[in-house]
């Protein structure tokens, strides 16, 4: 059985058995129930996982209590706190299961030091990096640059799988508007 976690590697490099061989004991699987978080606010940032079935919510909340969602990530999708972990500093963020969710996760200290060994890791990382980056480039374009309207229609093309399992109010929030702005442009 390939898991997401063989799918996305093998998406940016070419991987032996031996290589394989080399991580699989570096990574675990784990199961969340709906509502329990991988990643809470104040966390060490010193883990990672690949979403191998399920759906998973990334968010802020500030000083008030108010949550802003940053993204959202579902089969395939690489969660943690990334940027914190760069700056070594704790967990600025949330990381929810919005469903049943199975990962497989693997400690920052075992990734670096995949990385630092020979075969495809380091371009695995790297590859994987990038792609997070796009995706932030592409989220601060749609909110610089687009609609409300517009940046509605792009999360309907991006998160087609997955619309229906997130509710409405989450969803504003993505979007950076009210619930009852998001309904005026569901009609």
């Amino acid at each position: 059985m390939t898991t997401k976690l063989q799918e996305l590697v093998r998406t940016f490099a070419r991987v032996e058995d031996s290589d394989w061989d080399s991580v699989k004991n570096l990574v675990r699987t784990q199961v969340l129930k709906k509502g329990e978080h991988f990643i809470s606010l104040g966390d060490a940032s010193d883990k990672f996982g690949i979403v191998e079935e399920g759906l998973f919510r990334i968010y802020y909340v500030d000083s008030e209590g108010k949550e802003a969602i940053k993204t959202f990530r579902g089969a395939g999708g690489v969660i943690g706190a990334y940027a914190e972990f760069l700056k070594n500093i704790p967990c600025r963020l949330n990381v929810e299961a919005l469903t049943d969710s199975t990962i497989s996760v693997i400690q920052a200290s075992d990734m670096i030091a995949a990385f630092k060994s020979v075969g495809p890791w380091e371009r695995v990382g790297r590859k994987v990096a990038e792609q997070l980056y796009l995706e932030k480039e592409e989220r601060e374009y749609q909110f610089l640059c687009l609609s409300a309207k517009e940046r509605y229609e792009a999360f309907l093309r991006d998160y087609a799988d997955n619309e229906s399992k997130i509710p409405d109010y989450m969803v504003a929030s993505y979007l950076g508007i009210t619930p009852v702005y998001l309904s005026k442009l569901k009609k």
